[in-house]
């Protein structure tokens, strides 16, 4: 990590098993070996990064800045509303070939499959493509796509209305989300005031984090830099659903 940070924030809440003990604690030696030997799955490339980082600095302080939902870690969070991404994407297609959308609803529906086919890309190239800022900018607008497709299409396509509760409660939680790990961070800039600090985040967040934080950097006397290390500008990006 070329930024050379002294503080980390990762996305993760106080009760995953990072900081169980109420301190960063790093995976035990048996886990590590289990894994190498492929017994347990392979760890994700951010906390194989931190793990490896962490074992060369271990004076870097490294706090969460995820939330908890109702005494429940992040991890278990994400699998019970995981059918955004699969029974809903189900019933969203069969309800698209069925032609039970309207026009109108079935262009939105064709516009949001560019936007995850693009999106897709960029996730399996290079980290520089994923941190772009055009990257940002249309992942921005495809999420406030779906915010209002998912709710438009649950009170207007019949067979997609069982799923309204369960979409309704998934983007308000998501929305949430958003607006906690702003507010820790915000909390950490603070009572880290003159640190660098990388925050390792997911890039669905990272329109959100950019667009709240950018206003507030004169007030509380911080910038932010990418992860080249480069003060940003937030010049505003042209970009389109297909852009490569």
């Amino acid at each position: 990590m070329n930024l050379k940070p002294d503080v980390i924030l990762i996305e993760a809440d106080s009760l995953s098993y990072y900081f169980k003990t109420g301190t960063f604690k790093p995976l035990p030696r048996w886990n590590s070996n289990l894994r190498r030997k492929g017994i347990l799955s392979a760890l994700g490339p951010e906390d194989e990064a931190l793990e490896q980082y962490y074992s060369v600095n271990p004076a870097v302080v490294i706090k969460p800045y995820d939330v908890a939902f109702n005494g429940k870690e992040r991890i278990k969070y994400r699998k019970e509303t995981l059918f955004l991404e699969t029974d809903f994407a189900v019933a969203m297609s069969n309800a698209f070939d069925k032609k039970e959308m309207t026009t109108y609803r079935e262009n939105l529906h064709l516009i949001r499959r560019q936007y995850l086919t693009f999106l897709r890309q960029r996730i399996s190239g290079t980290l520089q493509a994923l941190n772009n800022d055009s990257t940002t900018k249309v992942i921005e607008k495809g999420e406030t796509l779906e915010q209002e497709h998912f709710k438009s299409l649950v009170d207007s396509v019949s067979s997609l209305k069982p799923f309204a509760e369960r979409v309704r409660q998934g983007l308000n939680d998501s929305k949430y989300r958003n607006e906690v790990m702003v507010q820790q961070i915000i909390r950490y800039i603070k009572e880290y005031s003159g640190k660098r600090i990388v925050v390792l985040t997911g890039a669905l967040h990272r329109y959100y984090q950019l667009d709240a934080l950018a206003p507030k950097q004169q007030e509380l006397n911080f910038k932010l830099l990418d992860f080249n290390g480069k003060e940003m500008t937030f010049q505003p990006q042209s970009a389109t659903w297909t852009k490569n």
